[in-house]
């Protein structure tokens, strides 16, 4: 108890504000007043051995936000889950199509595949709400991802006809910093999601290709990301490679809709030539997790990915772990010079 407090206490009575009015709550005068001038009697509160079982019986939930690096390893000790990495630039439908696949669980099985849990419900809540009449925006929107570290969501699933159960864990980070890494390859190094990925979906943005100004940029991030990653060390070769073009339901209201799907296919056949050895697949997905528009149904492709994506790989599940930084390239050519 403050003693300065208890000195300032003029009555008695707890609700009576005399001090400040200079009157009696009760309506008495002052002097005559049974309460005036003594102090207030405060008790203190007395533990209990009742207080101490029940402090006994609380328990402290887990968080259910996005996981850091080491919550998602310990996911994957302990369950065997599909590390998804989803690069691409900024806007280009990165979480979208994150938010998009869980909002389709909500209605239902996707194909074969249910849903059974998440250790990130509110993440994923956060992610989907802009999306949703709820929130009552009049159009569509999907929260940015913003500069740092890297953090994941994560999905546990299951086969209906045979019960067979499955996990994903799917990286998020910021556009941006995968577009630095297409001019400073060394940034790569530092991509954990990239390096620990059984599948790495690279999002190519559909409104953007369909752009007469923005195609040939959109067309050269394609493989400038993917050389940055290789160039960098992230690939360990047992990966599968998802090129994804997202917003379909823009692709398809364009009048250049037929020219992007060449490009896509284009874009594809070119990795598939340029980057031999650097995945066990390449495969070319078309998809409208969260349209704007009428021109594409809501999930429009993502059970075709998510199939590709819950495919075993020759990469033994293993946790994930900050990986050290290499010397910068320029660093390694004074060296070398030196």
């Amino acid at each position: 108890m403050n003693p300065a407090a208890t000195a300032l206490i003029q009555c008695s009575n707890k609700d009576c504000k005399v001090a400040e009015t200079g009157k009696c709550v009760e309506g008495h005068e002052v002097a005559v007043c049974t309460n005036y001038g003594k102090p207030l009697q405060l008790v203190e509160a007395v533990a209990t051995e009742a207080d101490d079982v029940a402090h006994a019986d609380v328990i402290a939930l887990p968080g259910a936000d996005k996981l850091s690096v080491s919550m998602a390893s310990q996911v994957l000790r302990r369950d065997a889950s599909r590390v998804i990495a989803i690069i691409g630039p900024h806007d280009a439908g990165k979480t979208s199509l994150i938010a998009g696949l869980y909002d389709l669980f909500q209605s239902g099985p996707i194909r074969d595949i249910h849903f059974r849990g998440s250790k990130t419900l509110h993440g994923f809540e956060i992610a989907c709400h802009d999306a949703r009449a709820a929130s009552e925006r009049g159009t569509p929107h999907v929260i940015r991802t913003r500069r740092g570290e890297v953090q994941f969501y994560h999905l546990a699933l299951a086969r209906v006809t045979s019960g067979e159960e499955l996990g994903l864990v799917l990286a998020d980070r910021a556009g941006e910093e995968y577009r630095d890494a297409a001019d400073d390859v060394s940034l790569a190094s530092d991509f954990v999601e990239v390096h620990r990925a059984d599948t790495i979906a690279l999002l190519v943005d559909g409104a953007r290709l369909a752009n007469n100004l923005t195609r040939h940029n959109v067309r050269a991030e394609i493989i400038l990301l993917i050389q940055a990653l290789r160039d960098g060390e992230a690939l360990t070769r047992t990966q599968r490679l998802a090129v994804v073009l997202t917003k379909l339901d823009e692709v398809n209201a364009s009048p250049n809709r037929d020219r992007v799907l060449r490009d896509l296919d284009t874009e594809v056949r070119r990795l598939r030539e340029t980057c031999t050895g650097d995945f066990s697949a390449i495969e070319a997905f078309c998809v409208a997790a969260s349209p704007k528009t009428s021109a594409a149904q809501r999930g429009t492709g993502v059970s075709e990915l998510l199939e590709f994506w819950l495919l075993q790989t020759q990469q033994v599940s293993e946790p994930m772990s900050q990986l050290p930084r290499p010397s910068r390239v320029f660093d390694r050519i004074v060296a070398v010079e030196g």
